[in-house]
């Protein structure tokens, strides 16, 4: 199995992930950076709120932070191969960030963008380089470039089906709320068996996983934005204050405090 391997480098906020074997994305449904990924090789399908699309190699999938997806490895865990771009969006300018950052794409990628990975995946091999952090955030820089002028050639996805897409735009409705699987269900005309089978065969997460780590986001951008925790916690749907606190510890590994 020497043909595996990990190699990572990072610079401040940006951190660039050459690596072909075992996923280490469970759990990572949602996250607080935008990714990047060039999909290089395996069988593997990305699942979002809205779409889910079967990965084919030279695929460029974009990630906007705080988003919810799924990368499902379908065969050998160790022919899953790809590079990652991993940033908080420091080092570019905002209006570059929102203009690639705005949603879920896939595209393929061009000679020019897999040029701009190769030239990333030399920097892992020496990560003591002097400006290794300018040299990453103007490799980033020019790849939101490519990627941005190249926006609308998007690959062709499938759309989720009709019970589970419903499901979310409920749930999205109704975050904050006191919602439960019976409302769901209800609200869609199925039982509640038939709601979480249908859920996490699509999602590949359960309905209660998905609401908690949605309200758990919500209230991240929130404590983020000054709001204290105590009243966060209840704005987002939690009734339980220790219990908040242990989830929002548990996914972000940092206490909710807000930022003074």
């Amino acid at each position: 199995m020497n043909n595996l391997f990990s190699k990572t480098v990072s610079a401040g906020d940006i951190s660039f992930k050459h690596a072909k074997g075992v996923s280490d994305r469970s759990g990572k449904e949602f996250h607080l950076y935008h990714e990047i990924i060039l999909f290089l090789g395996g069988k593997a399908e990305l699942i979002t709120e809205r779409v889910k699309a079967s990965l084919t190699p030279n695929t460029l999938i974009i990630i906007p932070k705080e988003t919810y997806h799924q990368l499902v490895i379908e065969g050998e865990q160790n022919d899953y191969y790809r590079c990652v771009f991993q940033f908080t969006g420091e080092g570019a300018s905002e209006e570059l960030i929102k203009d690639v950052m705005g949603e879920v794409t896939l595209a393929d990628a061009d000679k020019s963008i897999s040029r701009l990975f190769h030239r990333a995946t030399e920097f892992t091999g020496n990560p003591e380089a002097p400006f290794l952090k300018e040299m990453l955030c103007a490799t980033l820089v020019l790849l939101l470039c490519e990627v941005r002028a190249k926006k609308g050639a998007d690959i062709a996805t499938e759309r989720l089906d009709n019970n589970t897409r419903r499901a979310i735009e409920y749930i999205s409705d109704h975050l904050t709320e006191n919602i439960t699987l019976k409302d769901i269900s209800n609200a869609l005309n199925i039982s509640i068996s038939s709601l979480m089978h249908t859920f996490k065969k699509n999602m590949k997460i359960s309905p209660h996983q998905y609401i908690l780590k949605k309200r758990l986001i919500l209230a991240h951008m929130k404590i983020a934005s000054g709001e204290p925790a105590t009243s966060v916690a209840l704005d987002c749907g939690f009734s339980d204050y220790s219990g908040f606190y242990r989830q929002y510890k548990k996914m972000f590994d940092i206490s909710p405090v807000a930022k003074k």
